[in-house]
C-alpha cells in the first residue's frame, strides 16, 4: 500500500479507464493539494443512484430485496393459478366444456351427472402433482441460497457481522472471504492482494473454469487500506440500471475521500454466482441485489421447442375435432329431421309422446342444438383425454433412460447425458442435417504445440510422445512434466544452443514473444505452479516457451512480467498495455518495455489478419513468403496456425497513442468500438517473427461416427474458424471427406465473383448429376457475400442441397446461426441438429431444431443452452441411432394408437345411431365409459412406449440403414394418422353390425332376449380386447411383465363389470354380465374378430415391409459415375474456368475467447511517459491477398448412403410446396 501511495505522489492524479481500467498519468496535470471532489460531466444513462453505507427506506421500491424466488407458485395462489394454466391448454379446455355440457340435463347423456369429472380430475391432478414437485425443488433451492451467510456491515454498530444473504441491502459494505460466493453484484473496493486484485471463478455464470482477474479502481484502493476504512466509506454511486449484460457495466463513484469522481467498469464488478479464489478476502459495496443481479437477469425460462410429431399431432387434433363436429352435425340433422317427420306418427312400442314430452314448445333450431350437444357428449372420447399426460410421462421417462444409459456415459468427465428438452426425444430420430463445430467437438480441444517456424526455418517433426524423447535427450535445456507440448527436432536444439548460429537470436526473440504475449494467470497449488489460460491455444504457447527454457514466472506488485530462463537468469518486462483478442479482431497484442527501455508491441493472430498489418519492406515480404510456405505445410497436416509479429515503438509515438487510447477507454459512448479503432492504429508496420502450429487431437471414434451418420443419409455441415486447408485435412482425418468425393471449394472475394463461382459449381453438379458424394467447402468471407444477396443465397442452398458434406471455414458465431437459419428457412420441414462445445456455438445450438452441447474445456455454456448435453461427439451415434430412433418409433405408434383406440371405441356410437334414429341414445353406461382410457387401456401403451425395442441395441448402433425410417417419416405423418383413423372407423362399423347380427335373436337360459345395454357391453368388451391384442401383436420383445400387463388390462374390465353387476351399483347393467358370460356366441365373436384382426395386421405389416425393402434396394442400386483423382483447381475472378490451383488460402486457428486477466488489460501504469524520446513511424498500407475458388475433382465413389435421394426429394418437395 505504501508503494502505491508513493507512486501516486510521484505521478500526480491518475485517470481511470472505465472499460479497460488502464490507469494513465496525465502529463499536463500537476499534484493538487485541494481535496475537493473534482467531478466530470455525468454519463448520459438511465439513473440508478444510491448512497453508500446508508440504510434504505423500506418504502423505496427502486431497489429489490436480495431474496430470490424462482418458484412458479406461492402457497396461496397455487390452486387458482395452476387451474388457470392447465385450462388454458386446448385439450383441457375441451374436456371442461364437455363437463359443463354433462351437467345440462336437456343435453346430458348422464342425467346431469358430470361423469367426465373423474378422468379429468386424474389428468389435472397428475399435472398439478408434477408442478408441485418441480416447484418444491425450486423453493428448497431458493431457501438454501437465501439463508447463506456472509459478513455485512451492521447498520447500528458499524461493524461486520454475519448476515443472511436475503438481508443485504443496496449500498451496504460487505466482506467476502476466500472460496465464498458473492452474495450480490458487488463493487470491489480492495482485497488482500496488492493493487486491489481479486481472482474469481465464474463457472456458475459462463461455465468457464479458468480464473478471472478483477481489480479495484486505483483511487479507491488508496483510501481503503484496511477494514476500518472500508467500513467508513461513504459517497454516492451512479450507474446504469440493472441489465443482463454480464461483461458490461458503466458507472461513477463520488466520495469526499476521493479527489475526483472515478469511473467504474465491469472489471470492478464482482458478480453474484461467482466465487472468490486465491484471494484471502475482499471489501465491497452492494450494487445490485436479488432479481436485479446480472445472473438472475440472465436466468431465462427454457426455450419452447416442439417436435415435428407434436406439430403434426396438434394439426390432426384440430382436424379430428372438425371431424367430430361434422359427425355430430350429421347425427343431429338426421335425428332432428326424423323427429320432425315422425313425431305425430303412432309407434306405440316407442312411446314417442312420452319420449318427447319435455321438448314441447321447442323450436326445431332449439331441438337441433340440444341434440347436437348430446352428440358432442357421445363423442367426448374421440380426442383422447389422456394423450397429453401420457406422452409427457413417456418422454420424461425416456429422458431418464438416456441419462442412465452407461453407453453414453463419459467416464473420463464423470458425466451422464443430460436431457433438458425431453419433448424433442422423437425429433432425435428424424434428423436430416447436422451442423457441427470442429474444435472441441470433433477434436479434443487439447492443444499440443507441434511445430513452428522462425527466421525462414521450420522446426518440428511428426510423431507421438515426442516431448518425452526430447526431455531425455536434452535434459539441460528442456523442462519436463509440461503439458500441451509434443515436439522434437534435433536441429532446433543445435540452433538454440549455438549462440553463433544466425537463427539463434531469432529463436530467443520468438520464445520471449511466446512468454509475454498472453493473459495467463499463475496459480500455485501444493507448491506447484500452474498456468490458468483463457484458451487451450494460449496455454499451449506459454507451455511451449517454458518447455524450451523460457518460463513465464508471473507478475510482480507493479504488474511487471517476469521471465525466467533455463540458465537461471531472470528478466523483468514492464507491461504497458494489453489489446485483447475478440472474434472481430482475431488477434491480441501486448505492449511491453524491456529492461533497456525499448518499447515493443507483440502481436499474435490469424495469418490473414497479421498479413494485412505487416510492414511493406523487401526483407519482411521475403520472410512472410517463406513463413507462408510453412503455414501451408502445417495446414495440410491439419494443424492450427498463428503468426507472431512485433513492432518496436519510439517513446513519442507510444505516448501520443497512449493519450488517444486513454480517451477511448474512458469514453462513455461506443467505448469498445473506439478502443478497437485505436488498437488498429498501433498494430501496423509489424515485423514478422515466426509462426506456430498446434495440433488439436481428434476425439475418440469421431471418424466412425461421422461415417455412420453419412451412411444414414444425414447431411453434415462442419462450421469452423480454421483456415480452409486445416479444415479440409481435419475433414479427411475424421472421414468427412475422402478421395472419391467431388469437392467444390468456394472462396470468392466479391458478389460478382461469387455469382460466377456458384454458376460454375452448379454446372459441375449438373454434369455429374448421377454422382451422390459431393462436398462443398466455403469460406466465411464468401458466405458474407452470398448471404447478402437473395439470388446468390438461393443458388448456394441449391448447390449445398446436393452435397453430403459442407465445410464452412473461418466463420463467426453469428454466421454459424445464420447458416442454420438459412437451411431452416428454405426447408422448414427438415430437421436440423447443431452440436458444439463452446460459447461461440450457443447461437448455432439455439437456432437449430435440436441443440446438442458437449461439455468441454471451453466451458459449459453450450451444454447449458442445449436441449441435450453429452460428453463426447461419439455419443451422438447412440443418441440418434438408438434413443432417437426408438423414441420416434414408440412415440409415433403411441400417438396413432391413442387416437385409434378412441376412434374404435367411439365410432360404434355413430353406427348405432342408424338403428336408433340418431336419437342420441348412448351405447355405453356413462361411468364405465370414463374408465376406458385411464384403466382398461392405459398400461400396455405405456409399457410399449418405454420398453419395446424393435432390434437389438447393437444392430441399431451398427446398422445406419435402420435409422432412415425417421427422416423418411415412415411411421408418422398425416397419411399414416388418417389410415389409422380410417382403419378404426371401418373396424367399428364391422364390429357394430357383426355383434348386432350375432346377438339379434339371442336368448339366455330363462328365455330372455338381450337388451341394448347387453349389446353395448359386448361391443365395449370386444373393443377392450381388440385394442389390447393390437398392441400385444405390435410389441417386439415380450416378457412376463408385458404379458401380465396385457392380462391385467383385459381382466380389470371384467372385474369392474362383475363387481358393478353383483353389487347392483348401476341398475341398467343388472344381469347383463351373466347374460354375456354364458353366451356361446360371445366367445365365437371374440375368436373370429381377434383372428380377423391379426390377419389384417400381419398382411399390412408384410406389405409395408416389402414396399420399403424394394424402395431401399432401388436407392442402393442408383447408378454412380466414377472419376479419377485430380489436383485442386481454381476459378479465376476474371473467368470462371477450371485450372490448376497455384496459391494458398488464408485462414486462422485461434480460440475465440476473451483474455481472462483484466489486470493485464486494465491496471497498467505508464510511469515514464513524459520521459520517452520521440521517434517517427511509418503508416502501413494493407497487403492484399488473392482469393481463390477451387474445385477438387476426385476419383471413385465409396459406399453410397441409401437415403441421400430421399432427403433430396424431401428438399424438392419443400420447394414445390
Amino acid at each position: 500500500m505504501k508503494k502505491v501511495e508513493e507512486q501516486q505522489k510521484l505521478m500526480g492524479p491518475q485517470f481511470e479507464s472505465k472499460d479497460m481500467n488502464t490507469s494513465f498519468n496525465s502529463p499536463s496535470n500537476e499534484l493538487q493539494e485541494d481535496t475537493t471532489v473534482v467531478t466530470r460531466q455525468r454519463p448520459k444513462m438511465v439513473q440508478y443512484e444510491f448512497e453508500v453505507n446508508k440504510e434504505l427506506d423500506k418504502k423505496d421500491k427502486r431497489f429489490k430485496s436480495n431474496m430470490i424466488s424462482t418458484c412458479k407458485y406461492t402457497w396461496w395462489n397455487f390452486v387458482p393459478k395452476n387451474l388457470f394454466i392447465q385450462f388454458t391448454k386446448l385439450a383441457n379446455a375441451y374436456f371442461l366444456l364437455i363437463l359443463i355440457l354433462q351437467v345440462i340435463k336437456p343435453v346430458s347423456i348422464t342425467n346431469g351427472t358430470p361423469a367426465i369429472l373423474l378422468p379429468l380430475s386424474i389428468v389435472v391432478a397428475m399435472s398439478a402433482i408434477k408442478d408441485i414437485i418441480e416447484d418444491l425443488k425450486r423453493y428448497r433451492s431458493d431457501q438454501a441460497e437465501n439463508k447463506k451467510k456472509c459478513l455485512g456491515r451492521d447498520w447500528q454498530t458499524g461493524k461486520f457481522v454475519q448476515v443472511e444473504w436475503e438481508q443485504l441491502k443496496v449500498g451496504q459494505i460487505v466482506k467476502v472471504l476466500i472460496d465464498e460466493s458473492f452474495p450480490a453484484d458487488i463493487l470491489l473496493l480492495n482485497s488482500s492482494l496488492n493493487g486491489g486484485i481479486a481472482y474469481v471463478e465464474t463457472k456458475n455464470l459462463d461455465g468457464e473454469t479458468n480464473l478471472k482477474h478483477k481489480t479495484s479502481v486505483k483511487e479507491i484502493v488508496a483510501v481503503v487500506k484496511d477494514e476500518a476504512e472500508a467500513l467508513a466509506m461513504d459517497g454516492e454511486v451512479q450507474c446504469e440500471t440493472p441489465n443482463d449484460k454480464i461483461y458490461k457495466f458503466d458507472g461513477v463513484y463520488r466520495s469526499k475521500k476521493l479527489r475526483q469522481e472515478v469511473s467504474l467498469s465491469s472489471d470492478n464488478l464482482l458478480l453474484r454466482g461467482s466465487n472468490l479464489k486465491n484471494t484471502e478476502f475482499i471489501y465491497g459495496i452492494v450494487i445490485f441485489t436479488g432479481h436485479d443481479t446480472k445472473i438472475m437477469l440472465n436466468s431465462t425460462s427454457a426455450r419452447n421447442k416442439f417436435s415435428r410429431n407434436e406439430q403434426t399431432t396438434n394439426i390432426q387434433i384440430l382436424l379430428v375435432f372438425c371431424l367430430q363436429l361434422l359427425v355430430c352435425f350429421i347425427g343431429s340433422i338426421i335425428g332432428t329431421m326424423w323427429e320432425k317427420n315422425n313425431r305425430l306418427k303412432t309407434y306405440q312400442y316407442l312411446n314417442i309422446n312420452l319420449i318427447y314430452q319435455d321438448r314441447e314448445g321447442q323450436s326445431w333450431a332449439e331441438q337441433f342444438f340440444t341434440r347436437f350437444g348430446t352428440w358432442i357428449l357421445l363423442f367426448t372420447n374421440f380426442i383422447p383425454i389422456s394423450l397429453t399426460v401420457t406422452i409427457e410421462v413417456v418422454r420424461m421417462a425416456q429422458g431418464f433412460f438416456m441419462s442412465w444409459d452407461t453407453e453414453i456415459y463419459d467416464l473420463e468427465k464423470d458425466m451422464a447425458t443430460k436431457v433438458q428438452s425431453s419433448n424433442l426425444n422423437e425429433e432425435l430420430g428424424q434428423v436430416h442435417y447436422i451442423f457441427s463445430d470442429k474444435t472441441g467437438t470433433l477434436t479434443c480441444n487439447i492443444m499440443e504445440f507441434k511445430k513452428f517456424s522462425v527466421g525462414e526455418v521450420s522446426y518440428g517433426i511428426d510423431g507421438h510422445n515426442l516431448k518425452d524423447h526430447m526431455a531425455k535427450r536434452y535434459p539441460k535445456f528442456v523442462e519436463d512434466n509440461i503439458t500441451n507440448v509434443n515436439f522434437e527436432d534435433p536441429m532446433f536444439f543445435e540452433h538454440l544452443t549455438n549462440r553463433s548460429h544466425p537463427n539463434n537470436r531469432n529463436i530467443m526473440n520468438y520464445l520471449d514473444c511466446l512468454a509475454l504475449c498472453h493473459t495467463v494467470i499463475i496459480e500455485k497449488k501444493e507448491g506447484k505452479v500452474f498456468y490458468n489460460a483463457s484458451s487451450p491455444d494460449e496455454l499451449a504457447l506459454v507451455n511451449a516457451a517454458k518447455f524450451f527454457g523460457v518460463s513465464f514466472a508471473g507478475r510482480d506488485d507493479d504488474n511487471n512480467m517476469i521471465v525466467k530462463r533455463k540458465d537461471g537468469t531472470e528478466e523483468t518486462f514492464e507491461l504497458l498495455n494489453v489489446l485483447e483478442f475478440n472474434s472481430t479482431r482475431k488477434r491480441m497484442s501486448v505492449i511491453v518495455k524491456e529492461s533497456n527501455g525499448q518499447i515493443k508491441l507483440i502481436c499474435k493472430g490469424a495469418d490473414s489478419i497479421i498479413e494485412q498489418r505487416l510492414e511493406k519492406s523487401e526483407a519482411n515480404s521475403q520472410m512472410f513468403q517463406k513463413t507462408d510456405v510453412h503455414l501451408q505445410q502445417y495446414a495440410k497436416n491439419g494443424l492450427r496456425t498463428l503468426l507472431i509479429a512485433e513492432r518496436k515503438l519510439d517513446p513519442t509515438t507510444y505516448q501520443n497513442w497512449a493519450k488517444e487510447y486513454y480517451d477511448a477507454s474512458v469514453s462513455l459512448k461506443n467505448r469498445d468500438e473506439k478502443i478497437d479503432a485505436c488498437a488498429e492504429k498501433i498494430e501496423v508496420n509489424l515485423q514478422i517473427v515466426g509462426s506456430t502450429a498446434i495440433e488439436d487431437l481428434l476425439q475418440d471414434r469421431v471418424g466412425d461416427t461421422i461415417f455412420a451418420l453419412k451412411q444414414a443419409g444425414i447431411k453434415l455441415w462442419v462450421l469452423t474458424g480454421d483456415k480452409i486447408e486445416t479444415a479440409i485435412n481435419i475433414g479427411y482425418s475424421c472421414m468427412l471427406l475422402n478421395n472419391d468425393m467431388l469437392q467444390l471449394v468456394i472462396d470468392a472475394g466479391d458478389k460478382k465473383e461469387s455469382d460466377q463461382v456458384l454458376d460454375k459449381a452448379k454446372q459441375d453438379l449438373q454434369d455429374n448429376a448421377k454422382r451422390q458424394n459431393v462436398a462443398i467447402i466455403v469460406s466465411g468471407g464468401a458466405l458474407i457475400e452470398i448471404a447478402g444477396v437473395d439470388s446468390l443465397r438461393e443458388k448456394f442452398i441449391d448447390i449445398c442441397s446436393q452435397a453430403q458434406v459442407v465445410l464452412a471455414c473461418r466463420v463467426s458465431p453469428k454466421q454459424k446461426a445464420d447458416i442454420v437459419n438459412m437451411i431452416k428457412g428454405r426447408y422448414p420441414k427438415l430437421t436440423t441438429l447443431a452440436i458444439g462445445d463452446g460459447a461461440n456455438d450457443v447461437n448455432m445450438i439455439t437456432a437449430a431444431h435440436i441443440g446438442v452441447g458437449i461439455s468441454g474445456k471451453e466451458g459449459q455454456q453450450a451444454s447449458r443452452a442445449a436441449d441435450y448435453a453429452i460428453g463426447q461427439f461419439k455419443f451422438l451415434r447412440n443418441l440418434l441411432f438408438v434413443h432417437g430412433r426408438e423414441s420416434y418409433r414408440r412415440n409415433s405408434y403411441l400417438i396413432c394408437y391413442m387416437f385409434y383406440k378412441n376412434a374404435l371405441y367411439v365410432m360404434p356410437q355413430f353406427w348405432y345411431g342408424i338403428v336408433n334414429t340418431f336419437s342420441g341414445q348412448t351405447l355405453y353406461e356413462s361411468w364405465v365409459y370414463q374408465l376406458y382410457n385411464i384403466v382398461f387401456t392405459a398400461l400396455p401403451i405405456m409399457w410399449y412406449a418405454l420398453f419395446d425395442s424393435e432390434f437389438d441395441r447393437k444392430v441399431m448402433h451398427d446398422d445406419p440403414s435402420k435409422y432412415v425410417a425417421g427422416p423418411d417419416q415412415r411411421l408418422f405423418n398425416k397419411k399414416i394418422f388418417w389410415k389409422w383413423m380410417f382403419y378404426a372407423c371401418c373396424k367399428a362399423c364391422l364390429l357394430m353390425f357383426l355383434v348386432a347380427w350375432t346377438f339379434e335373436n339371442s336368448m339366455n337360459q330363462k328365455g330372455q332376449t338381450s337388451s341394448f345395454w347387453v349389446f353395448g357391453m359386448i361391443i365395449y368388451s370386444l373393443v377392450v380386447i381388440l385394442v389390447n391384442v393390437e398392441i400385444l401383436f405390435q410389441t417386439n420383445n415380450h416378457n412376463y411383465i408385458s404379458i401380465v400387463i396385457f392380462i391385467l388390462s383385459i381382466g380389470s374390465f371384467y372385474a369392474v363389470y362383475a363387481v358393478e353387476n353383483s353389487l347392483d351399483m348401476i341398475p341398467v347393467l343388472r344381469g347383463t354380465f351373466f347374460f354375456i358370460w354364458i353366451s356361446p356366441q360371445y366367445y365365437l365373436v371374440i375368436i373370429f374378430y381377434v383372428m380377423f384382426q391379426l390377419l389384417i395386421q400381419m398382411t399390412m405389416r408384410d406389405l409395408q415391409q416389402i414396399y420399403y425393402d424394394y424402395k431401399d434396394r432401388l436407392a442402393m442400386k442408383a447408378p454412380v459415375e466414377h472419376y479419377n483423382s485430380q489436383n485442386v483447381t481454381q476459378v479465376h475472378k476474371d473467368e470462371p474456368q477450371v485450372i490448376h490451383r497455384s496459391s494458398t488460402h488464408k485462414g486462422y486457428a485461434f480460440s475465440q475467447e476473451r483474455g481472462n486477466d483484466p489486470l493485464v488489460v486494465d491496471k497498467l501504469i505508464n510511469r515514464q511517459i513524459s520521459r520517452m524520446n520521440s521517434e517517427g513511424f511509418e503508416k502501413k498500407n494493407s497487403i492484399s491477398s488473392n482469393q481463390k475458388v477451387n474445385k477438387i475433382q476426385p476419383s471413385n465413389s465409396i459406399i453410397q448412403s441409401v437415403r441421400n435421394n430421399s432427403i433430396h426429394q424431401h428438399e424438392q418437395s419443400e420447394l414445390d410446396n
